[in-house]
């Protein structure tokens, strides 16, 4: 119930909607009343936005029936290759190089470290930049893959890289002759495998992080306030896809 009391994308619907109620029922010549047809197709996106059951079409669309992969039964192998992608923030507002790990990332990390346990091989980590006094977002990762008891012997860093197109491209000459596993959230994987088989990896997508609902009942009609940062990842992938064709990124 605390959700409805802060402020949050559910109350500019609340608003939005007011205003539109309002400017339909005023007939003068004001302002109000001249935005009314805008008003009502902002509160028809913003309905869209904050309504689970609508957001939940989009995402799981991008990220297929949830799994935990097929590598459950794949081979131990010392020719395998994990790579894992990072998520996280890179910059100070000021600037500053200050990578850092954000919740995806931690559920990327985790679940690469527990592939990596099944397959064997090379855990690869990618991302950065770092700072002057602190590692690069790839070796954060790398720290925390050896206090899970992953050996450093079998962790490899490509540093430096800021997007999918560059993490891909920094961890190909790292790679084994054997097996490739993909780690990333699954609504990431799409564009993500596009990558790869635009550089010529063979990779073998292993999703996780998955956010889509699993059982969608009557309450998913009622907005909310996660609905939006879903929208927004969905969003955010189905522009970057189209943005990596248009560089030749990605197929």
């Amino acid at each position: 119930m605390i959700e409805f009391l802060t402020p949050s994308p559910l109350h500019a619907l609340l608003l939005l909607v007011a205003a539109t109620l309002t400017a339909y029922r005023r007939h003068d010549a004001s302002p109000l009343a001249r935005c009314r047809h805008l008003l009502a197709t902002a509160s028809l996106w913003a309905w869209l936005c904050c309504t689970p059951a609508i957001t939940n079409h989009l995402v799981t669309a991008l990220e297929g029936p949830p799994t935990e992969g097929a590598a459950l039964s794949a081979p131990n192998s010392a020719d395998t290759s994990v790579i894992v992608l990072g998520s996280g923030e890179l910059w100070t507002p000021g600037g500053q190089a200050a990578p850092r790990l954000d919740e995806n990332g931690w559920e990327r990390l985790h679940q690469g470290v527990r592939l990596w346990r099944r397959t064997g091989g090379t855990l690869i980590m990618t991302g950065g930049p770092g700072g002057a006094d602190q590692p690069t977002l790839a070796g954060q990762m790398g720290i925390v893959a050896t206090e899970l008891g992953v050996p450093s012997s079998h962790i490899a860093l490509a540093l430096n890289s800021r997007t999918t197109y560059e993490d891909l491209f920094s961890a190909k000459p790292l790679l084994r002759p054997g097996p490739v596993w993909l780690v990333t959230s699954a609504i990431h994987m799409p564009r993500a495998m596009a990558v790869a088989g635009q550089l010529g990896i063979e990779a073998r997508p292993y999703p996780v992080d998955f956010r889509q609902i699993r059982h969608v009942t009557w309450r998913a009609w009622i907005p909310d306030n996660a609905s939006a940062d879903r929208m927004s990842a969905a969003l955010h992938e189905l522009v970057g896809r189209a943005y990596y064709r248009w560089k030749g990124w990605a197929h």
